[in-house]
């Protein structure tokens, strides 16, 4: 880890501590000193793959790795610069980028709060369902933003979804992410095809048909969510769903809320909603306009967490 103290990015951000790491990054806590601020600071460190020199610089084990760590740098900027993009409260916004040390970084908003499978196991219950309507228009906030840069989420999940001390929801890591471009002779460009969570995948996304990924794989995996709310329970696999439907909620759900989940989780995905569009649509007819009363926040026992986002999240391997 960077130690704490360390400067970076010609002294404008200090390390406070160390946050979180995984197979392709680590997340700090971070001051820029020239505003005073808090932010978050990620930096790409492929564990195996990197060591640190005494001096900071990071270093590649062996010179076949070279070319592993060059690709994942590119992705890496990619996926900044595709965050940078996206303007909406309800995503954790990228900040700036820059190279040091061998390695790079990006600066984010630091959110300090809950996500929502964090709430579940602070409760030690399922959200209820007037809970879920208030927070579901933030997330289709989100997903409409990221949407219309044809970037698909690819990763969405009840522990993805954060609630800040305003009691907003922001959607966080779009490390598994994919931006679509039409003026791209390669199409589908950014990180590795085989990154998802298993229940909350569609069957595109766990194939890794990349040409196949499109609005309705997010919406597949907010449907799972949203079972995942209700229930606690791992949603089961797409074939699962398709041959034996969902098991019971475990806590009151209209058939309205159950009718949109099922279309979500339809392993067809010309059979799913196509847009954040349509599912507003169904909200406005069944739910009406009135928004639900917003959620008691945590007091001093809520689970205190802070934004981590990976660089890459690997099912198996990542290319």
């Amino acid at each position: 880890m960077l130690p704490v103290g360390t400067l970076l990015n010609s002294g404008n951000y200090r390390i406070e501590r160390h946050l979180a790491s995984g197979g392709f990054g680590n997340t700090y806590e971070a001051t820029h000193l020239g505003l005073n601020e808090r932010v978050a600071i990620k930096e790409l460190y492929l564990k195996g793959i990197c060591n640190r020199s005494a001096d900071g610089n990071v270093t590649i084990t062996i010179s076949e790795n070279k070319r592993l760590y060059s690709s994942q740098l590119a992705k890496f900027k990619k996926e900044a610069l595709r965050l940078r993009k996206l303007n909406s409260r309800h995503i954790v916004r990228v900040l700036n980028y820059f190279e040091e040390n061998g390695t790079a970084y990006y600066v984010m908003d630091y959110l300090k709060g809950e996500s929502l499978s964090a709430r579940m196991k602070r409760t030690g219950r399922p959200l209820t369902e007037q809970e879920a309507r208030y927070w579901l228009p933030q997330v289709l906030d989100a997903l409409e933003e990221s949407h219309a840069h044809s970037i698909w989420h690819l990763d969405l999940k009840p522990g993805n979804i954060m609630v800040n001390e305003e009691g907003e929801a922001v959607l966080i890591d779009f490390g598994a992410s994919k931006q679509v471009s039409t003026n791209d002779s390669e199409g589908a460009t950014t990180s590795t095809a085989n990154c998802y969570t298993p229940g909350y995948a569609p069957s595109e996304l766990t194939e890794g048909a990349v040409e196949k990924f499109g609005p309705f794989t997010d919406m597949y995996s907010l449907g799972a969510t949203l079972y995942n709310l209700f229930t606690r329970q791992s949603p089961p696999s797409p074939s699962v769903v398709m041959e034996e439907g969902l098991p019971p909620y475990t806590v009151p759900v209209s058939d309205a809320m159950k009718k949109l989940i099922e279309w979500m989780m339809r392993y067809a995905r010309t059979q799913r909603p196509q847009s954040v569009a349509e599912v507003r649509r169904y909200m406005e007819k069944h739910f009406g306009k009135e928004m639900p009363p917003k959620p008691e926040m945590g007091g001093d026992d809520m689970e205190v967490t802070e934004v981590n986002v990976e660089v890459v999240k690997k099912n198996e391997e990542a290319d």
